[in-house]
């Protein structure tokens, strides 16, 4: 998957624009939808989500509730798997044990490895062209399809799209004479995470760590203009032991080494916020209703800032959904469900419960000052990089590994990523660039 798919962005408009078609449309041909009763029966399908009750959970049970209530046909179930497990830990079992879900909502940077590790999945494609409603084509523009595409092949309908801002503690700020209105790049965070610190004596930002460091480690090292993944004579090598890499990794390393960055992981990161304790989180969009809702102060967000003068380069995050149903009929049912939760409706309704971006050009433009501030930052949006082969997980995991080490460890970025990187290169060698 390309990584420069998103690239130039200069607005809202232009992002849902570019190139943008209808599912159905030139990339995706529709034609007309079949039926998805079997006998008489409804058809029951399963639908695996990764989204908590208080991170949108609640609206994703509802939608499903409407499509049920919509399309008396087809029963869907839902199952929530926890946010922080990969494609491999959920999915790989439940293949092996005959139980895998007939749609699942997995992370774009997270496809690649379904079809490195050869999963059966459907391609949208096959499901446009075969069971395509003209009434229900979402509008996804196409170069957000590009992020959902594996090698030039549409695996997955994109469901949401998140960017990382920075989430602060307004009172606790405003007590430190910290302006976050002024602050535009990462040694004015710095400085200003040193001011808080100071005064609480404990560490006062925190990066975005999931399972790993890696979508924090990609919005420094690419911000910073380098690369995580690179490619060497048409083959796919690690990047992120180059100067610009190791340059933004230390920024990172200094922070936490001098006690203003914290590294927890997600869970124990909110909930130090909530508590008063950390005062800065840089972070997905798609936490803010949640901490808003949580806080017992004021939470306001600023936009992601640069180094120096250099561009700032962002990498996306958020889930697409894929298709694994083996019988036509469910198959059927699973592209009306995929198309239903990439409507402007569902995606309208999904937007104002999270903060998550929405894949749709049927939604209308925003007027709160919050969704405003994450469009904002789409001209700066790159595509997520990953790991290729069937050892990509295990790859990433590697890296993500080493980076906490080093962290845990204190030590420095120039002694511990070249060898990471080796080790990296060792898992995917002889893989194709893209």
């Amino acid at each position: 998957m390309s990584d420069e798919f998103m690239d130039p962005l200069l607005s809202r408009r232009r992002f849902l624009a570019a190139g943008g078609v209808a599912v159905g449309g030139a990339i995706l041909a529709g034609c007309g939808g079949a039926s998805s009763t079997t006998a008489g029966k409804p058809v029951e399908i399963e639908y695996w989500h990764q989204f908590s009750k208080a991170a949108g959970g609640d609206t994703i049970e509802d939608l499903v509730r409407q499509f049920n209530a919509a399309n008396p046909d087809i029963v869907v179930k839902t199952t929530y798997k926890d946010a922080q497990t990969q494609p491999l830990q959920i999915l790989q079992p439940a293949f092996v044990g005959g139980t895998p879900p007939d749609v699942c909502a997995v992370n774009y940077v997270d496809l690649r490895t379904l079809v490195d590790n050869q999963f059966p999945f459907v391609p949208v494609s096959e499901l446009s062209s075969k069971y395509g409603n003209d009434g229900a084509k979402p509008q996804v523009p196409a170069n957000l399809l590009q992020a959902s595409a594996v090698r030039g092949e549409q695996i997955a309908l994109p469901l949401y799209l998140t960017m990382m801002v920075a989430m602060y503690n307004a009172d606790a700020l405003r007590k430190a004479a910290v302006d976050a209105s002024s602050i535009t790049t990462w040694d004015g965070w710095r400085d200003a995470g040193a001011k808080l610190t100071a005064v609480s004596k404990e560490p006062s930002i925190w990066l975005h760590i999931g399972v790993d460091p890696y979508w924090s480690t990609q919005n420094l090292v690419r911000s910073n203009g380098g690369r995580v993944l690179g490619c060497a004579s048409d083959k796919a090598v690690a990047a992120f032991a180059q100067p610009p890499a190791i340059e933004a990794m230390n920024f990172w390393s200094s922070m936490v080494n001098d006690g203003t960055c914290a590294i927890f992981p997600g869970p124990n990161a909110i909930q130090a916020f909530l508590s008063g304790q950390l005062k800065v989180l840089f972070t997905s969009a798609g936490a803010w209703q949640s901490l808003k809702s949580q806080a017992s102060f004021p939470v306001e967000a600023a936009a992601m800032p640069q180094f120096g003068s250099k561009p700032r380069q962002l990498p996306i995050a958020g889930q697409a959904m894929v298709c694994f149903a083996a019988e036509d009929a469910k198959r059927s049912a699973s592209w009306r469900l995929m198309e239903f939760l990439a409507s402007g409706k569902a995606q309208a309704a999904f937007d104002d419960a999270t903060g998550y971006l929405p894949v749709s050009t049927d939604v209308p433009a925003p007027t709160e000052p919050f969704r405003k501030l994450v469009l904002s930052e789409l001209p700066a949006a790159v595509g997520p990089e990953s790991f290729p082969g069937a050892n990509g997980s295990h790859a990433q995991a590697q890296f993500g590994g080493g980076v906490m080490g080093m962290f845990s460890k204190k030590q420095q970025p120039a002694a511990v990523l070249p060898p990471l990187a080796s080790q990296v290169d060792g898992l995917i060698t002889g893989q194709a660039c893209a």
